[in-house]
Parts: C-alpha cells; sequence; structure tokens
C-alpha cells in the first residue's frame, strides 16, 4: 500500500523462578506475556500486509520468540499468556553422574485474545461462516499443558522429549480441535 499506518504497539514479558537448591533442585516458575493485538487487522499479525483496516495498527511483531507452549507455539501478538509450572531432577541424588542430570520440566497455560475478535498467529482463529457469535465475543483462546524431559547421558549427548496438549477454548468456535505435539531430540556436542 502507498499509504503509511502509525503503529502503537505494546509488549510485555515478566517472570518469576525460584530455585530451592539441593540435589533434585526442584524449582518453581511463573510468567506473564502480553502481545497487544488489532480487532480491526485484516490478515494474521505476522505481515505487515492488510494490516489494520481503520486508524493506528496496534498488533505487536515480535522480534524473535518467547517458549509459549509446544503445541499452539503463539507468537507475540494479540495475545496475553500466563504461564506456571515446576521442575526437577528426579535422580538427582543417585551417585551415577549419568543419571542426575536428568530434569522433568511440567508447564501450564492459559491463553487469552488481547483484543477480542482479532487474528493471532494462529491462522485458524479468523472469523468464519462457522464461527458463533459466542466465539466471537469471548477472548479464552485456550490451555496447554506440556511436559519436557531432558537428559544429558553423557557429556556430549543430549535428549531431549517433549510432550504438549492445547484445549482450544471458546475463541475458535468449532474450528480447531485438540491438538497433542509429541517431539524427540538427540543432539550430539563435536
Amino acid at each position: 500500500s502507498a499509504t503509511k499506518v502509525n503503529v502503537d504497539a505494546d509488549a510485555l514479558d515478566v517472570g518469576l523462578r525460584y530455585l530451592f537448591g539441593g540435589d533434585i533442585a526442584p524449582t518453581l516458575f511463573t510468567e506473564y506475556a502480553f502481545g497487544s493485538g488489532d480487532a480491526d487487522r485484516l490478515t494474521n499479525v505476522t505481515s505487515s500486509r492488510g494490516g489494520s483496516s481503520f486508524g493506528a495498527d496496534s498488533a505487536f511483531k515480535s522480534f524473535g520468540g518467547l517458549s509459549m507452549g509446544h503445541a499452539l507455539a503463539p507468537s507475540l501478538s494479540n495475545i496475553r499468556i500466563l504461564k506456571a509450572g515446576a521442575s526437577f531432577k528426579p535422580f538427582g541424588r543417585w551417585g551415577a553422574a549419568r543419571w542426575n542430570d536428568m530434569t522433568f520440566n511440567l508447564t501450564a497455560y492459559t491463553y487469552w485474545a488481547a483484543a477480542r475478535g482479532g487474528p493471532t498467529s494462529d491462522p485458524v482463529i479468523y472469523p468464519d461462516e462457522t464461527t458463533t457469535q459466542q466465539s466471537l465475543g469471548s477472548d479464552d483462546i485456550g490451555n496447554e499443558f506440556d511436559l519436557t524431559m531432558s537428559w544429558k547421558i553423557f557429556s556430549d549427548v543430549n535428549y531431549q522429549l517433549k510432550y504438549g496438549d492445547f484445549m482450544p477454548g471458546p475463541a475458535y468456535g468449532s474450528l480447531r480441535g485438540h491438538e497433542t505435539y509429541v517431539k524427540l531430540k538427540v543432539s550430539f556436542d563435536l
């Protein structure tokens, strides 16, 4: 477009982590992230094309990413995210070094739209003919629960198993079903 559109976007990411110490290294953490949105935006939030249809474009476009769920994995635009979880090393007291560097991490997420009715980084959230008035009025994107197991079995070999379970909220209407994410990653340091 040849016309200029002013951008007025905001974002915030704050968190708190408490490490208890000791052999099993229990940790509690919480985080809140916010990226402003635009309810009258014409296309998704990751593109500059088809931005705001009226006034300033208030959709925040992040320069990088936050770890905000394995299954939904949203970008920080038109979204509010509350994250809480815990981690520990279940075999931290074992004498074998091979076992005491395994970590389990359980995390819960709750997602809300910052600008109700506007698009997010998930293209499925757009309203269409199957969207109801109830879903258009909702800012409840959904909830997710993740489990991550990280294990440094040798000094140069790492395993990581990620599991994520996303349950969509009323903001989707009937457009999106339950989603499960599973990933096994093995890395070798050379």
